[in-house]
Formats: C-alpha cells, sequence, structure tokens
C-alpha cells in the first residue's frame, strides 16, 4: 500500500532538504528557481529546518550580508 507523501512529512520540507543535500544546492535563489517555490513558503521552511538544526546558515558575502 502506498501512502501519500504529505501523510508521512511536509512536502516542501522534503524537496528542500533533497536540493540541499542530493543536490548541493544552498543559496535561496537557486533552491527557489529549481523548485519554482514561493518565496514566502521557502522562507517559511527554511526557517524551520534551521530552527529544529536539520540545516545550518552560513555567511558567504558581508557586503551586502547574504547567507547559504
Amino acid at each position: 500500500m502506498s501512502y501519500p507523501l504529505e501523510l508521512v512529512g511536509e512536502w516542501w520540507t522534503r524537496l528542500i532538504l533533497g536540493d540541499c543535500v542530493l543536490a548541493e544546492r544552498t543559496r535561496f535563489d537557486d533552491i527557489q528557481r529549481n523548485l519554482g517555490i514561493a518565496p514566502n513558503v521557502l522562507t517559511a521552511r527554511r526557517n524551520h529546518l534551521v530552527g529544529s538544526g536539520a540545516l545550518e546558515r552560513q555567511q558567504y558575502s558581508e557586503h551586502p550580508p547574504r547567507f547559504e
């Protein structure tokens, strides 16, 4: 028996993690472009993943401050 992905985990969260881990995409714009996800949805999911410790923010530019 198969179950919809929504029953075992939030759809976008799994796609974002897959993009970061498997495709090694770490920058917001790259993830957004690849997945076709709305910026507000990506921001909310990213913040949740960072808050839970699944992802970590790292600064890659000081001027302007940018993180991946």
